[in-house]
């Protein structure tokens, strides 16, 4: 009797197996990707602005000409200057690019 050598049909149909699952779920995803390429860059800078954010909530104090506040939480100036970035790119595109 001979041995099963390792590059056998029986083994060789697991990997042909484990190969068209692998590539499946590779088109699968695939697709998923091309159908909803803004959501996933979305929601990739969705993650980078909660990692920044979460890595600055130390107090800090925020002086701006005249004014000097203290003790202001970093996230708080972030999350401000997000939204004021935010409305004023809106206005801009609304005024220039009709």
């Amino acid at each position: 009797m001979e041995d099963p050598s390792p590059g056998s049909d029986a083994s060789g149909s697991q990997v042909e197996t484990v190969g068209r699952a692998s590539s499946s779920r590779l088109a699968r995803s695939g697709r998923f990707v091309a159908a909803h390429p803004v959501g996933i860059a979305q929601g990739a800078i969705l993650a980078l602005v909660v990692v920044v954010v979460l890595q600055n909530l130390e107090p800090t104090t925020l002086d701006f000409l005249f004014w000097s506040i203290a003790e202001v939480p970093k996230l708080v100036i972030l999350i401000v200057a997000m939204l004021l970035g935010g409305a004023l790119w809106e206005i801009a595109r609304r005024l220039f690019f009709r």
